[in-house]
Order: C-alpha cells, then sequence, then structure tokens
C-alpha cells in the first residue's frame, strides 16, 4: 500500500493545479489501496474456510468479484496517479492517447524474464511457448 506520508515528495508542490489534480488521484489511489486490502483478506480467510471444509461456496465466489473488482479498481487509481505524476512535472496534463507501456521492440520486463531463461538454460524452450 501506498505510503501517504511520502506521496507529497513525488509531485511539484509549486504548480498549484497539477499538485490538486495528484493529490486527488493520491485520495484516490490510497483508498483504493485500503479497499484492495480488505477485499484481499477476506478472500484469504474464504478460502481458508473453503479448503477446512466448513466455508460456503457462494460466500467464497462473492469474495472472489470483489476482489477482482478492488484489484481493477486499484489498477485504475494507480494509472491515474502515474498519469497525474506525469503531467504534474511540467504543468501540463498527461497525454492519455500516449499508447501501450511497451513498444514491439520492446515486449517488456515478463517476455525479457522468460528469454533471458531460456538463454541462460534454467527453463526448456518447450516449456517458455
Amino acid at each position: 500500500m501506498m505510503n501517504a506520508t511520502r506521496l507529497h515528495d513525488l509531485y511539484d508542490l509549486r504548480n498549484p493545479i497539477a499538485s490538486a489534480a495528484v493529490a486527488a488521484a493520491s485520495v484516490r489511489l490510497v483508498d483504493a489501496e485500503a479497499t484492495l486490502e480488505r477485499a484481499r483478506r477476506r478472500l484469504y480467510g474464504r478460502q481458508r474456510d473453503a479448503v477446512l471444509g466448513r466455508g460456503d461456496p457462494l460466500d467464497l465466489d462473492q469474495a472472489v468479484l470483489e476482489h477482482r473488482e478492488a484489484r481493477a479498481t486499484a489498477a485504475a487509481a494507480r494509472a491515474l496517479w502515474r498519469q497525474g505524476l506525469a503531467g504534474g512535472r511540467d504543468g501540463a496534463p498527461a497525454d492519455a492517447s500516449a499508447g501501450p507501456e511497451h513498444s514491439v521492440d520492446d515486449p517488456g520486463p515478463e517476455v525479457r524474464f522468460a528469454r533471458w531463461l531460456v538463454e541462460a538454460a534454467r527453463l526448456a524452450p518447450s516449456l517458455a511457448a
């Protein structure tokens, strides 16, 4: 979870418009992370009950759905917060149509890691596909 006391260090307080946008996004992010943590705890409790044979399957299903929704909300809040940070640096709003995070030439850290596993002979190529 984001440390709310350190968020002010990450954006320029001299720009009140950008600061207000980032502060609002920060509050949303902290709330979303707290909701995600509550949903995670509830889900883990329901899973434990199911493993022990004393849980209600419908309650577990509801906890799974709530956790998925909370995770999606937290991811959206993180993206909005990052967008505010990017726009808050120079005072202009961040471009929402910036495109994917990784280019076609650079597929991202997950693919680079999988490629390294294969190249370092730590993972069989048949398993990587």
